[in-house]
């Protein structure tokens, strides 16, 4: 009986250890507050062209067509705050006008903004980093 819980006692403190971070460093800034939103920035080529840039960014994949929201950017770069632990797409319309003709040239760029999570000095750390997403035309 002894052995059981003496084993048990060892899983215990082998368990926690693979959790919880032995490192504490007083002087790391550790938000304990779980963030439910974080910023996706948007880069365009829109002062490039001298034109608004018609963009849609969707949840999920832009296939899936669940929009998020419809804008045009007149910038090169564009920020907006949303949930967290989602996958976010964009896609982005340039009409680019030459003396011959309209030419139609879209891009698309993805990625998931996410939770990060760590510890230090036994508190629950948490972070979510903006996600950079590319809509910028190649030179």
């Amino acid at each position: 009986m002894n052995k059981v819980l003496l084993a048990g006692f060892f899983m215990v403190l082998l368990l926690q250890s693979c959790f919880r971070s032995k490192e504490c460093d007083p002087n790391k800034i550790c938000d304990t507050n779980k963030p439910d939103s974080s910023w996706v920035n948007i880069q365009f080529s829109a002062t490039k062209y001298g034109i608004g840039v018609p963009f849609i960014i969707y949840n999920g994949d832009a296939e899936d067509e669940l929009v998020v929201l419809r804008d045009t950017a007149f910038t090169d770069k564009l920020s907006y705050y949303l949930p967290i632990s989602e996958r976010y797409s964009v896609k982005a319309v340039y009409l680019i006008n030459t003396t011959a003709n309209t030419t139609r040239v879209t891009a698309y760029d993805g990625g998931k903004l996410r939770l990060e999570k760590s510890w230090n000095c036994d508190e629950r750390c948490y972070s979510a980093p903006d996600l950079n997403l590319d809509c910028r035309l190649l030179e």
